[in-house]
């Protein structure tokens, strides 16, 4: 082996191995999202002792963690065991906008053991959610209703983003009466009964998220306009929706019941009504996030994220008609009528 071919196969052995070691940082991002480091160092820098009195952690331990989330760029040691926070750590704080502390939180929580027998979704095809948990990820959340708040508070953390790419799309076009299929606490509906005084919502969900989103909904000062209704969207979704909106739902599921779902999510709507499914659409090109993303739908649900064709395909077997397709930072418009 020439001298070039032996620093070449040194580069690759060397980004392989860095490949590899991924879960060392997602794990440690965890951790300090569990912690709370970034609402602890809010206000201003903390020697390790301090911090690690804050977070009930232990001192040494700490530092070796934060040293190792400062060499990326997630905290800095600004003096000797001293830290502060750098503006990719500000992403985890709980108060700031675009935070990503419960969706850090949740990934570690229920995440991590699941893609651990991703080996076994190979040889079966099926979820390894349940494997882990012994049932599917929705009958765990039901049970468990911490780990289900940080859920939906996670979820909630994109519904700004959608709703701000629905109000800019469809401006001017009445949404009427908006129901919104599987919507978490109503976070994303909440947004949109706000920016159109003139709709009114219904928030089909499982009876227990059904109730947090009623109290959120009624916070907000919506609880004239906008119904909950607990229920299940592979039986049936309430009638008479002018608007029917399906966010992140129909890539936790494969297709006989994505089927299902656009099926009675038809049959709820207005003759002239309109469904907006908001989801990743795969193309040739669509990178490490949109391609990583199908396969945590395998590992979570036994879903998966879809083609243009393949939406195509059951937009047209549930009796709908595709519309477009609308692009939109991380994720896609996918507007459907009768």
């Amino acid at each position: 082996m020439s001298p070039e071919q032996q620093d070449k196969t040194e580069d690759a052995t060397a980004q392989m191995r860095r490949i590899m070691d991924g879960f060392w940082v997602s794990q440690a991002v965890f951790t300090a999202a569990r912690l709370g480091i970034a609402d602890h160092l809010t206000d201003e820098a903390q020697d390790i002792e301090h911090l690690a009195a804050l977070a009930g952690a232990h001192p040494a331990s700490l530092y070796r963690l934060l040293r190792a989330l400062s060499s990326i760029g997630i905290c800095a040691e600004i003096s000797p065991r001293r830290f502060a926070l750098t503006p990719l750590a500000t992403c985890l704080r709980s108060d700031t906008p675009g935070s990503v502390r419960s969706w850090a939180i949740s990934m570690g929580e229920l995440a991590w053991k699941p893609w651990g027998e991703l080996q076994r979704c190979m040889q079966d095809g099926q979820s390894a959610f349940p494997l882990v948990y012994g049932q599917s990820r929705y009958a765990y959340l039901a049970q468990h209703p911490a780990l289900a708040a940080q859920f939906d508070h996670a979820m909630a953390a994109f519904a700004t983003q959608i709703a701000e790419s629905i109000a800019t799309h469809y401006a001017g076009v009445a949404l009427g009466k908006i129901i919104d299929v599987g919507g978490g606490q109503g976070a994303l509906l909440a947004a949109l009964l706000h920016a159109r005084p003139g709709s009114s919502g219904i928030l089909l969900e499982r009876a227990d998220v059904s109730a947090r989103a009623r109290t959120l909904l009624d916070k907000q000062g919506l609880a004239e306009r906008c119904q909950c209704i607990a229920g299940d969207f592979l039986k049936s979704v309430p009638e008479s929706a002018d608007t029917c909106i399906l966010s992140a739902i129909l890539h936790n599921w494969a297709d006989h019941d994505a089927a299902l779902i656009l099926q009675n999510c038809r049959n709820a709507l207005h003759a002239s009504g309109r469904l907006l499914i908001i989801d990743s659409v795969l193309k040739p090109d669509s990178g490490l996030h949109a391609n990583f993303l199908d396969l945590h739908m395998l590992v979570m649900h036994g879903g998966q994220e879809r083609t243009r064709d393949e939406f195509l395909q059951l937009i047209t077997s549930a009796g709908l008609r595709l519309v477009r397709i609308i692009p939109m930072a991380g994720s896609n418009i996918i507007e459907c009528q009768r």
